[in-house]
């Protein structure tokens, strides 16, 4: 049965499984940020009965480490002290 997990955004994943009696399992993943909400949907397969079962869901986020904060307003600084260099030297 092909099951396809559906998100907000207009991503998707989809995957051929066997049905949920016969240890049919998957793993998907949409790995996008602003996810609001996912939708579950079967194709069925020769007239077979709509079955699957749903085990720990995670909604994560990852977020900066501390060290590429620090980093960033260095690079920031050095960007911009190029920026200005090379301005300068076309004047």
């Amino acid at each position: 049965m092909n099951y396809t997990v559906t998100d907000n955004l207009g991503h998707s994943s989809t995957l051929l499984l066997d049905a949920f009696g016969n240890s049919g399992s998957a793993t998907f993943a949409l790995s996008f940020s602003g996810i609001g909400s996912v939708t579950v949907a079967a194709a069925l397969l020769d007239g077979s009965y709509f079955d699957f079962s749903i085990d720990d869901v995670a909604f994560t986020s990852e977020a900066p480490e501390p060290a590429s904060l620090l980093l960033m307003p260095i690079v920031l600084i050095g960007s911009t002290a190029r920026a200005i260099a090379r301005y300068e030297a076309r004047l």
